[in-house]
């Protein structure tokens, strides 16, 4: 899978290079972004999983994942109502092709360190981890997936932890003031 990756980001950046459309553009806010998927993951890892295996627990008669639902419909309800009074995190910008090049090359050191020293990224044995093949995607997420581990976090098959309540309680509070803050404001005539 990290092959694929790897070639999928440098084809990409070798076609928009020799197509000369190579243009480097950044989002904004990048810490209130680090910020956010650091919760979507506490609350991923407090509540088992993805919405796909929300759904199977709910097909296979897990009638505790219809608690997951609820949340997740009102998740999405309430980033409705953001998106709705104006939420912004505001455009992207130009960024320079040096800031272009860092993926493409960061996935190339990551596959010779993968191909030459496997040890190095060593994955899980066992556990949930261990079922699919590794994906590197958000950086924000894989950091604070460690951290909730790390920490206790992450519920297990015994549920959730204490420290993992206080988490999402405190996630709440977070992304609540990050909507609240980054919604435009309504220019008064």
């Amino acid at each position: 899978m990290l092959i694929i990756l790897t070639g999928l980001i440098v084809g990409a950046s070798a076609m928009s290079l020799f197509g000369k459309e190579f243009s480097v553009r950044g989002g904004s806010s990048p810490l209130t972004r680090f910020v956010l998927s650091f919760f979507v993951m506490i609350g991923a890892l407090m509540f088992l999983g993805c919405p796909l295996r929300m759904v199977l627990r709910i097909a296979g008669g897990d009638m505790n994942a219809v608690v997951g639902l609820v949340g997740f419909v009102a998740g999405i309800g309430i980033g409705i109502f953001f998106l709705k009074k104006g939420f912004t995190l505001k455009k992207s910008m130009p960024l320079g092709k040096l800031e272009g090049a860092v993926t493409p090359i960061f996935s190339v050191v990551l596959l010779v360190l993968l191909v030459g020293f496997p040890a190095v990224l060593a994955f899980s044995a066992e556990g949930p981890g261990s079922m699919h093949a590794p994906i590197i995607a958000v950086i924000g997420m894989i950091a604070n997936a460690a951290f909730a581990h790390n920490f206790a976090l992450a519920s297990s098959p015994l549920g959730p932890t204490p420290a993992g309540k206080i988490a999402v309680i405190i996630g709440f509070i977070v992304v609540a003031v990050i909507g609240s803050a980054n919604i435009k404001k309504a220019k008064v005539a």
